[in-house]
């Protein structure tokens, strides 16, 4: 398990992984070579897979968000499966896939962006092309980009799991802050 420097260090960074190493350091009152052992270890032992930015989803012209589940009728081939999992990743409109129990027997969900429903359309019926004889109960959730209140956000849940508060240990104010900037925007 992470010491409480680094726990705070990847804290810093879960908040903002473009934050220089001797903003970290002014900020927790720790050396920034000290910073940057940590950060190079977070990353060398795989607590941070990588950084990103967030795009705007309407000036991307990304207008349709859709969540589709799916139950895999046979998973005893795995080299179909493997091959599967390897082209639906492979999609750019892809954002996240998993394999998993749930939502009536679904195994299986998606979650993509598009253009515009034409282009879910073309996504789906490829999909269904290469692998509808192994998806059966395909269903989907479809929705504007526009109406997603939330984005995906974990930063309190790995805080949490790192018994981080995040009021205590001065975090709280800079999650406030981003999103007011975000929602001002």
């Amino acid at each position: 398990m992470l010491k409480n420097r680094e726990k705070l260090v990847f804290a810093e960074l879960l908040v903002n992984g473009r934050k220089p190493d001797k903003h970290i350091a002014h900020d927790r009152k720790i050396s920034q070579p000290t910073v940057t052992r940590i950060r190079q270890k977070l990353e060398n032992e795989g607590y941070i897979e990588e950084y990103y930015a967030k795009p705007s989803f309407q000036k991307m012209d990304l207008n349709i968000f859709v969540v589709t589940t799916f139950t895999w009728n046979d998973y005893s081939k795995k080299e179909v499966v493997a091959q599967a999992i390897k082209d639906i990743v492979s999609n750019p409109k892809v954002m996240f896939l998993a394999r998993g129990n749930g939502f009536s027997g679904k195994t299986g969900i998606i979650f993509s962006l598009h253009k515009d429903l034409s282009s879910y359309e073309d996504f789906l019926v490829a999909l269904k092309a290469k692998w509808g004889r192994y998806m059966d109960e395909v269903d989907q959730f479809i929705s504007s980009s526009s109406n997603i209140f939330k984005s995906f956000k974990y930063h309190h849940a790995v805080l949490e799991l790192m018994e981080l508060d995040p009021k205590k240990n001065n975090l709280l104010p800079r999650f406030a802050r981003r999103i007011r900037a975000a929602k001002s925007k």
